[in-house]
């Protein structure tokens, strides 16, 4: 009996595989339901439902939505951010970050469909146009 090829997609499992009535096949019956509830009870429900991509969100099966992106500030070092998708109770936590020298970054306000960044350079005492990258937990 051969070994199933897996290509890392949960779309890829065949259900009906391996098959036949030596112990081995019969162990595999236990690998099949598995993979048929993942499939049926997970996958298919949107349980883990995946956005992939600069901005995206990941949903969970617990109900917890972790969503991530990028924007850049304006002259005034500030920027609206819509979620990729609404939070459909609240947001838990939200994290915002960048990489240009000598500034800061602050969520100064957040709701379940937005949030609003500001980034500042105290140095110069003004606000800094920068790239903020983010992330969001909520459910």
């Amino acid at each position: 009996m051969g070994l199933e090829v897996f290509t890392g997609k949960i779309a890829d499992l065949v259900p009906t595989w391996p098959t036949g009535t030596d112990p081995k096949s019969q162990g595999d019956d236990h690998l099949r339901g598995i993979k048929l509830t993942i499939q049926q009870d997970c996958v298919a429900k949107g349980e883990f439902e995946l956005n992939p991509g600069i901005g995206g969100y990941q949903k969970l099966p617990s109900g917890l939505i972790i969503q991530w992106g990028e924007a850049t500030t304006d002259a005034g070092g500030s920027v609206s951010v819509p979620f990729p998708m609404p939070f459909p109770t609240d947001v838990l936590q939200t994290v915002a970050s960048t990489t240009v020298a000598n500034t800061t970054v602050t969520v100064a306000w957040q709701t379940t469909t937005a949030l609003d960044l500001l980034c500042h350079n105290p140095a110069a005492g003004t606000g800094a146009v920068a790239l903020i990258r983010w992330i969001a937990i909520g459910h």
